[in-house]
């Protein structure tokens, strides 16, 4: 077996390199030279900075609660939040003795001062439910042959009890020279720590001696035994110690003071003292700043330490031990379970959190759905409504809502099939003069868009719901064969999909073009004006050259997305039934955005088509205007392009690139200049 000849390999490897592995012997306990016992005593207990390194870790790792996210979705998969669920209960309360900020508070001091800490997990029914925290120098793994660990040895007063490999959770710091044990910061900081307290204690020593002889007293003549025992007890009682520092001495007739200087040698100690405090921090992966050390202290470097401290050390450990939980606890709760820090009450990282916030705003205002960026950038906000709705660049409205200034917009009404006319049937376009006159005449012709939308917007949803019919029927009892079966399905929608937006161009060109000719009509009461003619060869080959560049484009997005469904559906290992139930939601979405963004692309384009070709059969000599959307968010370039002048028969140039009319795509146009403009044109009659 592979998992057996890992687990030989290792115990022979770690028997003869392992730097503190002690008779790692099958079957025989580990022990670690380490010892946990010295770490407290001589480390936490005696060195300052490292009681404040490990305290400062484990009082901001406790206070940041533990919370359980279930996985639910078979083609969308969404992590959700479940509140008091067993296990996060268990995390808070494991066992009737002690909080969960206790638990938390052991594991990170046991983990920072040996590399090690251990759960002893009681379980009811296969169930955890209650956790006990071991203390590491007491336990010890037993490495097998067959399995790496066959259990672990736990001994105190001379006692020793054997645990089952499953009632051990084993949390660690990796260390490289030992297979089974972990290695701490302070095993690294030791030499560091050992030489503070020395220097501790060299210090408080001089302390009690009035400090390093700041000076001597000498005598020009010798002293007899008694006087010199004599003069030494007065010094001793007077002088050295704490309590008679700096107070005056009275000298006898013959002694003199004479001051000792700091040697080079004194000072180098003293700042390798501070050096030793920087080392001591950096094992533990904190600031000096965060625990007192403020030589270079000031509000903003400590702001930053705070930071750092949680993205550099805090949350990756904590990732670790999470890691650990969900492998050994997790899936004894059920499948689909995740235990993960819940960060976002951290105060250090409020500020990151702003950076962010500001970062999806960015994002939302490109049109990323709130959803996808609360789940992208890990906001952990909780969810909206309309949370998963397309939000449009230009203007910042929902797709399926309209406003009467931007390039985004479409209201829901009619809720008729078919749109009913909006104010008088004919449109006024040609020979506007003010400002308000063109902001009327856009204002009018987005009204007689609304209906539209709406109602193509159900026929796209139910052109969809067919070819959905059409793609699970294909989807069939097997997976063999299975894109193939589904590419030659969406190739057959090409015609069905022709027929269906060729008629939504008719009837949206139709109405337009009569509407703009009926305001020529009025205006040209006493010229003959042929009726608009949908039918004409200009339109008709605009309608033919549209259709053909855009359905390739359409299928081909269509087929994309199915190609990547099913990609990912094998690659889990899911059945037919669940890839057809993916098939399906991706089915769905077609009939929400996406058929909304075809509706509105369609109706705004057509509309156009509609009163440029009304204007081109009025055989007048006219010349057209860009009449850009009014409105504060309306795109740079298209405010640019507003008053743009061309000759009838002329493309716009915007951006570079050439329309017709806003909206058209003949051209070659990009989605910068077509998706959701709400821009169109005037006439002006030249003369």
């Amino acid at each position: 077996m592979i998992r057996e000849r890992i687990a030989q390999w290792l115990l022979k490897a770690a028997s003869r390199g392992a730097v503190f592995l002690v008779g790692a012997q099958h079957g025989m306990p580990h022990y670690n030279s380490w010892s946990t016992d010295k770490a407290v005593r001589e480390g936490y207990k005696a060195c300052t900075w490292v009681y404040a390194c490990v305290r400062k870790k484990a009082d901001q790792v406790a206070s940041v609660p533990l919370v359980v996210w279930k996985k639910v979705g078979i083609r969308k998969v969404e992590w959700q939040r479940v509140h008091e669920h067993p296990l996060e209960l268990l995390l808070q309360r494991p066992n009737p003795k002690m909080p969960g900020t206790y638990l938390t508070k052991s594991r990170m001091t046991y983990l920072n001062l040996s590399g090690n800490n251990f759960w002893y997990v009681v379980e009811v029914g296969g169930r955890p439910v209650e956790i006990w925290p071991l203390r590491p120098d007491r336990v010890a793994p037993i490495p097998s042959r067959t399995d790496f660990i066959s259990g672990y040895e736990y001994t105190i007063d001379g006692a020793t009890q054997r645990f089952e490999p499953e009632e051990i959770v084993h949390f660690t710091r990796f260390d490289p020279g030992d297979d089974f044990l972990g290695m701490g910061p302070l095993q690294a900081a030791a030499k560091t720590v050992d030489t503070l307290n020395e220097a501790r204690d060299w210090n408080k020593n001089a302390m009690e001696n009035r400090a390093v002889p700041p000076g001597g007293f000498s005598t020009d003549s010798n002293l007899s035994d008694p006087q010199f025992d004599r003069l030494k007890e007065e010094i001793k009682e007077k002088i050295s110690g704490s309590p008679n520092a700096r107070k005056p001495v009275l000298m006898e007739a013959g002694l003199k003071w004479q001051s000792f200087a700091m040697t080079p040698v004194e000072m180098d100690f003293l700042l390798s003292m501070k050096f030793g405090v920087v080392e001591v921090c950096s094992a533990f992966g904190v600031d000096p700043i965060l625990i007192g050390f403020n030589e270079y202290s000031s509000y903003n470097n400590y702001q930053t330490a705070k930071q750092a401290l949680w993205e550099d050390t805090l949350i990756p450990e904590l990732e670790d031990d999470c890691a650990r939980i969900n492998h050994d606890i997790t899936p004894r709760f059920g499948d689909n379970l995740w235990v993960e820090p819940d960060l976002s009450d951290v105060p250090a990282l409020q500020e990151k959190f702003e950076d962010k916030v500001k970062a999806g705003q960015t994002l939302w205002q490109m049109g990323v759905p709130f959803s996808k960026i609360n789940e992208r950038l890990e906001l952990g906000m909780d969810d909206v409504p309309d949370a998963d709705i397309q939000w449009i660049p230009a203007g910042m409205v929902p797709m399926n809502q309209e406003d009467d200034e931007g390039e985004a917009g479409g209201n829901p009404e009619p809720e008729e099939d078919e749109p009913k006319s909006i104010g008088p049937m004919s449109l006024k376009v040609f020979n506007l003069q003010t400002a308000e006159q063109h902001a009327e005449h856009w204002k009018a012709f987005e009204r007689a868009r609304t209906g539209w939308y709406k109602a193509v917007e159900k026929r796209t949803k139910k052109r969809f719901k067919d070819e959905k019919k059409a793609i699970l029927k294909a989807v069939g009892s097997s997976t063999d064969g299975l894109l193939d079966r589904l590419s030659s399905v969406v190739k057959k929608q090409e015609k069905p999909w022709a027929k269906f937006m060729t008629q939504v161009n008719v009837d949206v060109i139709t109405d337009f073009g009569k509407r703009v000719s009926e305001g020529f009509k009025s205006e040209f009461v006493f010229r003959e004006t042929k009726e608009f003619d949908v039918f004409a060869s200009g339109v008709k080959s605009w309608i033919a050259e549209n259709v053909g560049s855009k359905i390739p484009l359409l299928l081909d997005t269509t087929l994309e997305a199915l190609k990547q469904e099913v990609d990912e559906a094998i690659e889990e290992g899911e059945t037919i039934d669940e890839i057809a139930e993916r098939i399906s939601d991706l089915y769905d979405e077609f009939q929400g955005y996406r058929s909304t963004l075809i509706a509105r692309t369609e109706v705004i384009s057509s509309s156009n088509a509609g009163s440029h070709f009304a204007a081109e059969q009025t055989e007048l000599k006219l010349e057209k205007d860009w009449l850009a959307t009014p409105g504060k968010r309306t795109r740079e370039w298209h405010k640019k392009a507003n008053g743009q002048r061309k000759k009838l028969d002329e493309p716009f140039v915007v951006k570079g690139e050439k329309l017709i009319f806003p909206g058209d795509s003949t051209n070659g146009a990009s989605a910068d200049n077509l998706v959701q403009c709400r821009c169109t044109q005037t006439y002006k009659t030249v003369r």
